[in-house]
């Protein structure tokens, strides 16, 4: 009863978003079909999928995407591991620190780029500071982070801003579940090492799984920060849509929706394989209790 009457508070909201998701879901397939084209060649067909599937740009802004997405999860949430681990201790000035560790959460991804901008940029803050303080012998000197080919830049202001989200879980469970399990691992005999691999890391597992889902699926689909950190190519596949959504040759719209729904199909995935995973081991962890 109670399970119920909380899904018909939460109905209004879900009809509501899943309205808007569905229906935007439908307009963009049907305008990567063609369905919708104010040109001579208004034929549904699968040909925008062909041309962006054989585009060499389309395979190097996927390949950038990936590399970003996973690059930057996989340092946030070791980051994230770390730091938590620290801030889990009783110490002076904790209270400020966790406050710290928490600040951006709120900020816009827009924001801190912006800052990561001004501050690594050649010729931002830090290379300033250097050069008065006669390091650098001019602003070319200062190692290229923001606008390179890597992605530098991008996966700093990820890593920056998503690494404190995936913490804040980690640290709330290593706070207040594992305390007595770990105690317990430790009266068994179970040296620092084997408590946090034993123990500590299976129970974080299913808060760093449904974290990371979401940074990766933000960092692989975003579109601001790699349009004001990224270089010119590879371009992050949200900026290869953008480009081809606002080209002035109309008959580009359909490969953007295109590459939009591909994203939609990629993150689609890897939320599957990453529930199944987390499934697989919860039904081990069961096991292994039984």
């Amino acid at each position: 009863m109670k399970e119920a009457k909380t899904w018909v508070m939460l109905s209004p909201t879900i009809i509501v978003l899943g309205v808007f998701f569905i229906g935007a879901l439908i307009y963009s397939v049907l305008l990567s079909l063609n369905a919708f084209s104010i040109t001579s060649n208004s034929s549904i067909s699968l040909q925008a999928y062909a041309d962006v599937l054989g585009d060499k740009h389309f395979v190097e802004s996927l390949l950038f995407s990936l590399k970003i997405a996973a690059v930057s999860t996989l340092i946030s949430i070791v980051l994230a591991i770390i730091v938590s681990m620290v801030l889990r201790k009783t110490f002076v000035g904790k209270r400020i620190a966790v406050f710290v560790y928490q600040f951006n959460i709120p900020v816009p991804h827009l924001v801190v780029a912006v800052s990561v901008l001004l501050m690594l940029s050649q010729t931002g803050l830090i290379s300033r500071l250097f050069y008065q303080a006669g390091t650098l012998s001019g602003p070319s000197s200062f190692p290229l982070i923001v606008f390179d080919q890597n992605g530098i830049g991008i996966i700093v202001a990820f890593v920056l801003k998503s690494f404190p989200f995936i913490g804040i879980a980690v640290l709330s469970l290593l706070v207040t579940t594992t305390g007595d399990y770990e105690q317990q691992a430790a009266t068994l005999g179970a040296n620092a090492w084997q408590r946090f691999r034993h123990v500590l890391l299976p129970m974080m597992t299913p808060s760093i799984t449904f974290s990371s889902i979401l940074v990766f699926a933000y960092a692989f689909g975003s579109f601001e920060v790699p349009f004001l950190l990224g270089s010119t190519s590879p371009k992050a596949l949200a900026l290869l849509a953008y480009q081809d959504y606002t080209s002035v040759d109309l008959n580009t719209r359909p490969e953007a929706m295109a590459i939009a729904n591909i994203i939609t199909l990629i993150m689609a995935v890897v939320v599957i394989l990453a529930y199944r995973r987390l499934d697989a081991v919860n039904k081990r962890g069961e096991a292994g209790h039984a």
